[in-house]
């Protein structure tokens, strides 16, 4: 995530629009990547009555691993900001990924 901004501070609607703007400058190789792992988590997210992990636990597990800035000098404050970014890449996959 290139820059320091806040998905929090956006109203709803812009949301999704911020996340499909990051997701679409990323290299395609890169892209393709991140859309499969994140359809693999949206379908363990379907399953959370049976495993527990939901689309905010999940989120916290692999937000820090799948966001994380190259410039590695993250304050701890921004990391509710990696996990709402892959949050939002979970219960939005339809939005950010299948688009035509």
């Amino acid at each position: 995530m290139q820059g320091h901004f806040s998905l929090l501070e956006l109203p709803k609607d812009n949301k999704i629009g911020a996340i499909i703007e990051i997701v679409d400058a990323l290299p395609v190789e890169n892209r393709m990547l991140l859309k499969t792992v994140c359809q693999f988590l949206t379908e363990v997210a379907a399953h959370s009555k049976e495993n527990m992990m939901n689309a905010n636990n999940l989120s916290v597990v692999f937000g820090p691993n799948l966001t994380w800035p190259t410039d590695h000098e993250v304050p701890i404050t921004q990391l509710n900001n990696l996990n709402n970014f892959c949050y939002r890449l979970i219960v939005d996959y339809d939005k950010v990924f299948e688009r035509k």
